[in-house]
């Protein structure tokens, strides 16, 4: 068998389907936006997908309809992924093949599915030149990707500028093929075929992923699809060969190039998460682990903290600290209000790991792409019954140590007297420990405030019994009144043996 054969053999029909890619364009109001332009332009940017990238890419663009291309310039953040099919499914009519010896097609209703990607593409005109803005649907995880922007003052830049619009729009999908704890396996879509310009790379060492759940129907449709929440994967040192993924250490251009298939474009990502088990080591029936990139779009994002329990009220003055995904080296960001938010700015990584705290108790890990969301709710423990426990319990440990302390002074004065045969003088120190605040008196204090103090989150409240059954044992240890009972009978007994 012949070495191309083994490697074809070993790669998957995931790896060997390229994207389907639907462009809908769109141009402002401008004399030479015209529609000869917008035709030029369409077929100018498959030409330069052709050449720069090949056949991982099968790629269409069709005009915008007046009313979407209306929507479009205004603002794309607005357009939804039923008014997109709405939209497609008027420009794009699904068609049947025709049965034998026919020559034309029935036409059946568009299906989304029959796409990969739908990228939006418009070229807006002005004052300094035109701005080309792109933002892509991945359809088979439903999730659409950061809106990009690139600026050119001349028209006749527009060809290239709309290529890297779209380039740079453009979001590579992976099946997540195994997990090992917090090492995940990749699978790129289309990665048995090689970008016929090495410079192009598709994943380089730390990108972002974000993993999705698809859940399919029984013909393979569309039930469902979620991201996993505070889940994140970062892209590690990618195995040799792997097609469009940049090794580190080399450069755009260069030793990146990729000329052949790849026998496995399998890489493995690092997993970031807040959640216990985010992913499944095996795949489960009709439900498809992928994962989609994620680019920065240099953005904030507002975070709001909220009990995860009834009645999921706002967490105001909770502490609120990052660290890069590759250190683990943190640095606050700030403490929520009274509205229980936060605002998280965008950071150097693309990708933000959070840690809640509150009164230096850690509550909370919740890795996060600044500007993916505009804003995002997290429900997590509310730490205040413990914080107020704490506090108590910090408290009457301080008024324990300064008892003790006493005790032990007036012990060793009680039989320091006894030695020297003031017995008298002996008694008045023993009542005076027994005028001290007793073991009795600390468990009962104890348990009228464990009373007053109660969680209805089952983990916090457990915190708060362990606090209280371990100052229990403390009292039990230091506050023993056997020490003074035996104290007062040897006094007696020394009096007797004068």
């Amino acid at each position: 068998m012949s070495a191309a054969a083994t490697s074809a053999g070993a790669q998957t029909v995931w790896e060997l389907t390229p994207y389907r890619i639907q462009v809908v364009l769109a141009t402002g109001q401008a004399p030479e936006l015209s529609a000869d332009f917008r035709a030029d332009l369409a077929e100018g940017l498959v030409a330069r997908v052709e050449t720069l990238i090949g056949a991982a890419w099968d790629v269409d663009v069709i005009d915008a309809s007046a009313t979407f291309q209306r929507a479009l310039i205004r603002d794309f953040e607005t357009v939804t992924v039923e008014r997109l099919e709405e939209e497609l499914s008027r420009r794009l009519p699904g068609k049947e093949a025709p049965p034998s010896g026919e020559t034309s097609a029935e036409e059946k209703p568009f299906d989304l599915d029959a796409l990969d990607k739908v990228i939006l593409l418009a070229v807006l005109p002005g004052e300094t030149g035109y701005r080309v803005v792109a933002r892509e649907l991945d359809v088979r995880t439903r999730q659409w990707n950061a809106t990009v922007s690139v600026h050119v003052w001349q028209a006749a830049k527009l060809r290239d500028a709309s290529f890297r619009a779209v380039w740079k729009a453009f979001a590579p999908l992976a099946q997540i093929v195994a997990v090992d704890k917090n090492q995940v396996t990749l699978r790129l879509r289309a990665a048995g075929f090689p970008t016929r310009d090495g410079s192009i790379v598709l994943v380089r060492p730390g990108q972002v992923f974000e993993p999705v759940i698809r859940h399919n129907d029984r013909n393979g449709k569309l039930r469902a699809a979620s991201p996993v929440p505070w889940t994140f994967l970062t892209a590690d040192q990618p195995a040799q060969g792997a097609t469009g993924v940049l090794p580190v250490g080399e450069k755009h251009g260069q030793d990146a190039r990729a000329t052949q298939p790849s026998a496995s474009a399998g890489f493995t990502c690092t997993l970031h998460t807040g959640l216990r088990t985010p992913l499944s080591g095996r795949r489960r029936g009709r439900f498809e682990q992928l994962a989609i990139a994620v680019g920065s779009t240099r953005q904030p994002t507002r975070l709001i903290l909220q009990s995860r329990t009834d009645p999921h009220e706002v967490l105001p003055d909770y502490d609120v600290y990052s660290h890069p995904p590759d250190s683990k080296s943190t640095e606050p960001v700030g403490r929520t209000d009274r509205q229980g938010s936060v605002i998280i700015p965008p950071g150097e990584h693309t990708l933000r790991v959070l840690l809640i705290k509150n009164g230096g108790e850690f509550l909370a890990r919740l890795p996060l792409v600044p500007g993916r969301e505009a804003e995002v709710t997290a429900a997590i423990a509310n730490d205040n019954q413990r914080l107020e426990a704490e506090g108590f319990i910090t408290g009457l440990q301080e008024e324990l140590i300064d008892l003790v302390t006493r005790r032990e002074v007036l012990l060793v004065q009680a039989n320091q007297q006894i030695d020297q045969k003031k017995f008298d003088e002996a008694e008045k120190l023993v009542r005076q420990l027994q005028g001290l605040e007793s073991r009795d008196d600390f468990a009962l204090h104890l348990t009228q405030e464990e009373r007053k103090i109660f969680s209805p989150d089952k983990r916090v409240q457990a915190k708060i019994d362990a606090m209280f059954a371990k100052t229990r044992k403390l009292v039990d240890e230091y506050l023993n009144p056997n020490v003074i009972d035996q104290l007062d009978r040897q006094i007696a007994a020394s009096k007797a043996g004068r």
